[in-house]
């Protein structure tokens, strides 16, 4: 099926965007989190562009650690969703568990290789926060489908 192809491509393109931010060293990964952190709180908290630069950085790496943790979250939310979308001849609950265990073992082997990136570890957590984002998709993604077949507008 044409759609099933389409979202095969999406999800291998997407896990090689995975792949490239996973081989980015620790520099340039903390600074990429950095640069997100404080677009966020120039959103979010009031009168944060006033701040001195300093109080600006403590802001920033207050929530670091949650702007990295999201990030993965959402990396995989997005593979768990495109997966999902490609096992679309399986019944619900095999396309469910197909779409997590590809996103899962992705997740993991994704850790390994950031073994072998310099500054960069490989978390048994990250995975679970992967795993967890991945499942955060898949069930976007049936939600959507169940929503559209229950022919509600």
């Amino acid at each position: 099926m044409k759609s099933e192809r389409i979202f095969l491509i999406l999800a291998v393109c997407w896990m090689i965007f995975i792949f490239y931010m996973s081989s980015r060293n620790a520099e340039e990964s903390s600074r990429d989190s950095l640069v997100a952190g404080t677009l966020i709180c120039e959103m979010l908290v009031p009168g944060f562009r006033e701040l001195p630069e300093e109080q600006k950085l403590e802001k920033v790496e207050s929530i670091h650690g949650y702007i990295r943790k999201g990030a993965h979250m959402t990396e995989y939310a997005v593979l768990g969703l495109l997966v999902f979308f490609y096992f679309s001849r399986r019944r619900r609950g095999e396309r469910i568990l197909k779409s997590w265990l590809w996103a899962v073992s992705y997740a993991a082997t994704d850790e390994l290789h950031q073994y072998f990136v310099p500054g960069r570890g490989c978390s048994f957590w990250d995975v679970c926060i992967d795993s967890a984002g991945a499942l955060a998709g898949i069930l976007i993604a049936a939600a959507m489908i169940k929503h559209r077949s229950d022919g509600v507008p």
